[in-house]
């Protein structure tokens, strides 16, 4: 199953943040204290949410600094934003169940 996320930030600095998985396309806003990096972040995040449970994820995202951090935050078990946090938890969850590589990102 695929997960493609993005991030915006508008000319007045609002930065959004968006996802879509099989059909189901969500967006939010996050305002001018976000960065652009945090709306990636909680497009990943996001975009784990409605993936069934029992199938393995391709997260696809024009951020490599936010994979990077997605696959950091995994390794070293530490991570700075609570979105991150989520993300990394979910995607260490569905390795659990469904084994290596349940998740991966790609740019």
């Amino acid at each position: 199953m695929v997960v493609d996320t993005d991030d915006s930030m508008d000319e007045n600095g609002n930065v959004g943040a968006g996802w879509y998985v099989e059909g189901i396309r969500c967006k939010v806003g996050l305002g001018k204290a976000a960065t652009v990096w945090d709306g990636e972040v909680v497009g990943v995040n996001g975009g784990l949410h409605p993936a069934p449970e029992d199938h393995k994820i391709l997260i696809l995202s024009d951020s490599q600094a936010a994979i990077s951090a997605v696959r950091n935050a995994g390794c070293i078990g530490r991570a700075r934003t609570l979105d991150l946090k989520e993300a990394v938890d979910k995607a260490r969850a569905r390795e659990a169940r469904l084994g290596p590589n349940a998740v991966r990102a790609a740019g």
